[in-house]
């Protein structure tokens, strides 16, 4: 016996050309996606996506809720660290400039 389902029309105006386009009614084509979607699912695993629900919930369940926050602080001071050795790299390549010494980071240059 069909069961008449209530339908968005948006939904509809989509639906219909897909059907269409591949030469079958809606019913047909909403069948065909149904039997594509358990295929899929199937071959993941071997397991339905409410199995792997389930797995997943009981995965999760097994978890501490108790595990420490990681701080980023130890990775905001290294930060800083680099930051001020770049700064001093800057400034001693600047004075030997003035100097006339070559550095790592400037070619000498005869004047």
């Amino acid at each position: 016996m069909p069961t008449i389902l209530e339908v968005e029309p948006e939904l509809v105006s989509k639906i219909q050309p897909l059907a269409r386009e591949r030469g079958v009614s809606v019913d047909v084509y909403l069948r065909e996606l149904m039997d594509q979607k358990e295929t899929e699912s199937e071959r993941s695993n071997g397991l339905s996506s409410q199995e792997r629900v389930h797995m997943l919930r009981g995965w999760a369940s097994g978890r501490s809720t108790n595990t420490p926050v990681l701080s980023d602080e130890p990775l905001a001071a290294k930060a800083s660290t680099e930051i001020v050795a770049k700064d001093v790299l800057r400034k001693k390549d600047r004075s030997n400039a003035d100097l006339g010494t070559a550095t790592a980071h400037q070619p000498l240059l005869y004047k």
